[in-house]
C-alpha cells in the first residue's frame, strides 16, 4: 500500500497542476472567444482528441499490458513495435484529416469557421501521439513523477503559447487551437528522447509480433466507439443546435477535468499493477484496494453537486448564462462513469483483457445513445445532451460490473 501511495502522490502532481492549468487554459479560451466562437473551437479539439484517443489509447493499452509481462530484450522491442505501430496510424491518420478538414467544415458540420483550425490540428496529430506513446512507456516503467512532469509542463506550455498569441493579437479560434497542439508535439519529442530502452536490440520475432497485434483490432474498436460516445453529444449538439450552445456545453464539461483527471490517476497506477499481477491473490488485492480512492472521489462529488453551476458562472462570466443546469447534469455523469466505473473497467482492460466484450458493449451503448441524442437535443437542448450522458454512464456501469462479476466467478478460479 505503501508503494500505492507513493505512486499516486507521483501521479497525482500531475493532475493537481496539470489538470490546473488545463482548466486555466480553457477558462481563458472561453472568455477570450465567447459561447460562440468557443463551440466552434471545441468541435476542432474534440474531432482533434477524439482520433488522436483512438490510436493512443487502442495501442497504448495493448502495449502496457505485455510491457507489464516483459522486460529487458523483450520489452525494448515491444517499445519498439509500439512506436513504429503508432507512427505508421498516425501519419496516414493525419493525411486522411488533412483531406477530411473541408468537407466536414463545408458539407457535414456546415460551418466554414471550422476548416482552417481543423487542417492545424490535422498536422500537429502526430506530436500528441508520441506524447502518449511516451507516458504510456513511462507508466509501465512506474516513472510516475517524470510522467507527470511532462504533462504538467504541456498544459503549462498551453496556457504560455495562448497568453503570447492575444499578446500579439491573436485572439481567434485559429490561435486558440494553435496553442492547444503545438506544446505536446514539443513535451513528446523530449520525452522520447528521456526514454530507458535499447536502441539496438533486433525486431521481435514473428510469433511475437503476432501476440502483440492479436487483439489490436478489438482495442482499436472498443476505443474508437468509446471515444465517438463521449464526443457524439458535442458533434451533434454543434450540428442540430448552436454553436452558443455546444460552447456552453463544452465549458460545462472542461470545468470537470479535475474529476476526470483524479479518476485516470488512480487508473494509471493500478493499471500498471493489474498488468503485473499474476497470482490469484494479488489480483483480488489490488483490485480491493481501488475502492477507497473511488469512496473518496464519490463523495467529493456529491458535495460538490449543489455548487458546481455557481463556480461555472463565476468562472466564465455572464456571457455563458445557462451553463448551471449543463452543469450540474455533467457532475452526474461523471460522477457515475468516471468514478462509479473506475474499478471495473482497469481491471478490465488492463488484466482481464477483455476486447471483444468492451467492443460489442460499446456499441450497443453508442447505439443507444445516438438514438436518445435525436430526440433529447432538439427538446432540451444543451441539457438533453447532458442527461444523455447520464444514462450512457449508467450502462455501462451495469455492463462492466456484470463482466467483473463474471471474472471473479468464472475465469478467477478456473
Amino acid at each position: 500500500m505503501k508503494t500505492i501511495f507513493r505512486h499516486l502522490s507521483a501521479t497525482g502532481l500531475g493532475m493537481v497542476a496539470g489538470g490546473g492549468f488545463m482548466v486555466l487554459f480553457t477558462t481563458l479560451a472561453a472568455r477570450l472567444l465567447g459561447p460562440d466562437a468557443w463551440g466552434v473551437a471545441s468541435v476542432v479539439l474534440v474531432l482533434f482528441i477524439f482520433a488522436v484517443d483512438v490510436i493512443n489509447l487502442s495501442i497504448g493499452t495493448t502495449l502496457i499490458r505485455h510491457l507489464g509481462k516483459n522486460d529487458g530484450d523483450q520489452s525494448s522491442g515491444l517499445m519498439r513495435e509500439g512506436l513504429r505501430s503508432m507512427f505508421k496510424i498516425g501519419v496516414w491518420t493525419s493525411l486522411a484529416a488533412v483531406l477530411a478538414s473541408g468537407p466536414i467544415a463545408f458539407f457535414l458540420l456546415n460551418d466554414h469557421r471550422l476548416f482552417w483550425p481543423l487542417m492545424i490540428a490535422s498536422i500537429s496529430m502526430i506530436g500528441v501521439l508520441i506524447l502518449g506513446f511516451v507516458g504510456n512507456v513511462l507508466q509501465t516503467q512506474r516513472r510516475f513523477l517524470f510522467r507527470s512532469i511532462l504533462i504538467t509542463l504541456t498544459t503549462l506550455l498551453r496556457v504560455v503559447v495562448l497568453l503570447a498569441c492575444i499578446g500579439i493579437g491573436l485572439k481567434t479560434i485559429e490561435a486558440v487551437v494553435f496553442a492547444f497542439v503545438l506544446p505536446p508535439f514539443l513535451t513528446g519529442l523530449y520525452g522520447l528522447g528521456q526514454l530507458k530502452w535499447s536502441k539496438t536490440i533486433p525486431d521481435l520475432a514473428f510469433e511475437d509480433r503476432a501476440s502483440f497485434h492479436g487483439q489490436k483490432q478489438w482495442m482499436f474498436l472498443f476505443f474508437f466507439l468509446v471515444a465517438l460516445l463521449s464526443r457524439i453529444d458535442t458533434l451533434l449538439l454543434f450540428r442540430f443546435s448552436t454553436s452558443g450552445e455546444t460552447g456552453i456545453y463544452q465549458a460545462a464539461q472542461r470545468m470537470l477535468v479535475y474529476v476526470l483527471d483524479g479518476a485516470g490517476v488512480v487508473s494509471t497506477v493500478f493499471s500498471a499493477l493489474f498488468a503485473r499481477s499474476l497470482k490469484r491473490s494479488q489480483v483480488v488485492s489490488a483490485f480491493r484496494q481501488i475502492f477507497p480512492f473511488v469512496f473518496i472521489g464519490t463523495m467529493g462529488l456529491v458535495v460538490a453537486i449543489p455548487f458546481v453551476g455557481s463556480l461555472a458562472r463565476l468562472l466564465y462570466g455572464e456571457a455563458f448564462a445557462g451553463i448551471e443546469p449543463v452543469v450540474t447534469v455533467l457532475t452526474i455523469s461523471t460522477l457515475i462513469g468516471g468514478m462509479l466505473t473506475l474499478p471495473f473497467v482497469t481491471l478490465l482492460l488492463y488484466r482481464v483483457g477483455a476486447a471483444r466484450f468492451m467492443a460489442l458493449q460499446a456499441g450497443v451503448v453508442t447505439l443507444t445513445v445516438v438514438v436518445l441524442l435525436f430526440f433529447l437535443i432538439p427538446a432540451y437542448g444543451a441539457v438533453g445532451a447532458a442527461i444523455t450522458a447520464v444514462i450512457a454512464a449508467g450502462l455501462q456501469l451495469v455492463f462492466f460490473a456484470a463482466r467483473t462479476f463474471w471474472f471473479f466467478k468464472k475465469e478467477l478460479h478456473a
